[in-house]
């Protein structure tokens, strides 16, 4: 993983009760170089389908496409 070099938004939950989101989140930007995390305070485990939590305004808060340029090589299809 520390080979990747695409910039990576880690979103976690802070009132996640499955797993350990915050610490898994804290694990995944130790091997990613170019990693952002964001802590939703309020979000649980599936914090991105709970009810007032926009993407696009996680995103846009954090600059995260802003500051990131990507050209078509930096996509992958998958």
């Amino acid at each position: 993983m520390r080979h990747i070099a695409q910039p990576t938004l880690i979103i976690a939950g802070q009132n996640d009760r499955l797993l350990p989101s915050i610490e898994e989140a804290q694990r995944l930007v130790s091997y990613l170089p170019h990693a952002k995390t964001v802590v939703l305070p309020e979000g649980g485990h599936a914090c991105l389908l709970e009810s007032d939590v926009y993407l696009d305004e996680i995103i846009q808060a954090k600059n995260f496409l802003d500051n990131n340029v990507f050209s078509d090589s930096d996509c992958t299809a998958v």
